[in-house]
């Protein structure tokens, strides 16, 4: 779970870890909720530990697209994790893929689930 509080919040959030992660095998990462404020949509959200994904003709660490205000899924829509060694994650949430331009006012919360393939 990445969480981050305040005022003027922008766009990415990062969590660093005291240990490094090592991911054996194959793995995969998913979306599983995201709560801020104000309820923004579209969004684009994309994370540096996923395999690179073409959008609009470049290439980009891309996770998920938010088109709804509901942003708790029961199926949720796994990406290969590239990333196998980490002591931080950064989640990165756009409001258009090509521009870093998303603001928010309160506590923006993420959570990413993990599941071996």
């Amino acid at each position: 779970m990445l969480r981050r509080e305040g005022n003027d919040i922008r766009d990415t959030l990062s969590q660093t870890y005291n240990r490094p992660f090592r991911l054996n095998g194959e793995w995969e990462v998913a979306l599983t909720h995201l709560k801020l404020q104000p309820k923004i949509i579209p969004l684009f959200v994309f994370c540096d530990l996923v395999e690179y994904t073409y959008v609009n003709n470049t290439p980009m660490r891309f996770l998920e697209f938010v088109g709804t205000l509901d942003v708790q899924s029961n199926a949720p829509q796994y990406v290969k994790v590239a990333k196998k060694r980490f002591s931080s994650i950064n989640v990165n949430i756009r409001q258009h893929p090509d521009h870093d331009d998303f603001k928010s006012l309160t506590a923006i919360t993420c959570v990413l689930h993990f599941r071996k393939v």
